[in-house]
């Protein structure tokens, strides 16, 4: 295996009106492979998120803005979800 510096960067390809974001991350390694893999990331606001859970069978028990049970806010870097399976 050839040793050296493993070269990585992300390149947007689309963004969505939908909260959509569509990129490719490469990843170059020493010798010269050079691997794309496609990446689609949904962004949903706390409302669209709990009625996809409603739809898919799920009850949302907490939303927070940490792992540490942080109040969730319009400036959150994370929404972490607590739900439970309704069926």
């Amino acid at each position: 295996m050839a040793s050296g510096t493993l070269t990585e960067w992300l390149e947007v390809t689309d963004v969505t009106d939908d909260g959509r974001v569509t990129f490719d991350a490469h990843t170059v390694f020493p010798g010269a492979e050079h691997l794309v893999h496609p990446t689609t990331l949904a962004f949903r606001t706390p409302e669209q998120l709990r009625a996809d859970l409603a739809r898919a069978g799920f009850a949302v028990s907490a939303m927070t803005g940490g792992w540490r049970g942080e109040p969730l806010s319009t400036t959150s870097a994370l929404l972490v979800v607590e739900a439970t399976a309704t069926g």
